[in-house]
């Protein structure tokens, strides 16, 4: 046998133990490598949110106004599971040439536009449709209490402007929601989430606009919103 030969033996013996070692050394690895984390049991969710008013200034979401939303969600559950949350922002609507009749107060000049600010606070219950590790979509019914203050163009308060509204017609800046969405979220390995919610706030007032009683329509206010959502993994306990 040639030196040459036996040279080339060499190198595929040598060749085959470092292959055979490598694989070793992968399985190894693979064999160290922690089991993925259980989902968190609890979230910090923060998000922006598009809202849009319907009701007597505009009988379509139009304009659609930014807002800040925070969450604390609980994940303990497989379907269903709370969350209390915070919503911060506002809304506006505008329907120049609005007519009304008011035989009772002819001097009545309701307003044609207004701009609010609006502050919620509640709880919600989210239903799973579908719960994975990493995507989960639901539906989900909450209760918040909820604060607005209608101001005309020139940002004075509506509620100071008596003529703004019929006879004797007042109302208070507090009410309560029943807000309704759905929304689906993705979750990373590290537990961090992405998600998107839209839904409607769905207030029992008719005064966002600062308008009822005056109005030709018969629906109440509503606000629709589209939110996205981060969400950070708060414990896994």
């Amino acid at each position: 046998m040639s030196i040459k030969i036996l040279i080339i033996k060499k190198i595929f013996l040598a060749i085959g133990i470092l292959l055979a070692s490598t694989a070793s050394a992968q399985d190894t690895v693979q064999t160290q490598i922690p089991l993925p984390k259980a989902m968190p049991k609890r979230w910090f969710c923060a998000g922006l949110s598009a809202n849009a008013y319907r009701g007597d200034l505009s009988n379509r979401y139009a304009a659609w106004t930014p807002a800040f939303t925070a969450a604390l969600q609980l994940n303990r559950a497989k379907r269903l599971n709370g969350s209390f949350q915070l919503s911060v922002g506002s809304v506006q609507g505008q329907q120049l040439g609005y007519t009304y009749s008011d035989s009772q107060n002819p001097t009545s000049t309701p307003n044609n536009y207004f701009k609010t600010s609006f502050f919620a606070l509640g709880y919600q219950l989210q239903y799973n449709l579908i719960k994975h590790r990493r995507f989960c979509w639901y539906v989900a019914q909450g209760f918040e209490f909820m604060r607005f203050t209608p101001r005309d163009n020139q940002d004075k308060a509506l509620a100071d402007q008596k003529s703004t509204r019929a006879k004797d017609e007042t109302y208070g800046s507090s009410t309560t929601a029943l807000p309704t969405s759905m929304g689906i979220t993705y979750f990373f390995e590290n537990g961090l989430g992405l998600g998107i919610k839209t839904g409607w706030r769905n207030p029992s007032t008719d005064y966002i606009d600062n308008i009822s009683k005056l109005s030709k329509s018969s629906q109440k206010d509503n606000i629709a919103f589209f939110t996205w959502q981060i969400f950070l993994p708060f414990s896994s306990h």
